[in-house]
């Protein structure tokens, strides 16, 4: 995933068991992501479920991707109602730089 500093991103992630079943919210008490420095969370209501996509989003604001430079660790981790923990390293999230106009003096 590649994203821009300063640009807001609705991101969605479709995650799945082993047997390649979607994990939605049923057993589940929490999803919890890491970009970087930012986390995400169901329990503290950062990060949801959409059922029509399958897909967990969380949404990255502009003020956090203007802090973000470099290549990125991606992680997620899933705790199940039955206290299992499932967690899997995503691909690596590349971030460019924003070119800034400069400033006119005058």
């Amino acid at each position: 995933m590649n994203i821009m500093q300063g640009d807001e991103y609705d991101v969605y992630l479709t995650l799945t068991d082993a047997d390649g079943e979607t994990i939605t919210t049923e057993g589940v008490a929490d999803v919890e992501v890491g970009l970087g420095g930012v986390f995400f969370s169901l329990s503290e209501n950062t990060i949801s479920y959409d059922a029509e996509k399958g897909a967990w989003l969380f949404r990255l604001s502009d003020e956090a991707t203007t802090e973000m430079s470099g290549v990125l660790s991606f992680q997620v981790r899933v705790v199940f109602d039955n206290d299992d923990i499932v967690g899997t390293r995503l691909p690596l999230v590349y971030v460019t730089t924003s070119m800034q106009r400069p400033e006119v003096s005058t």
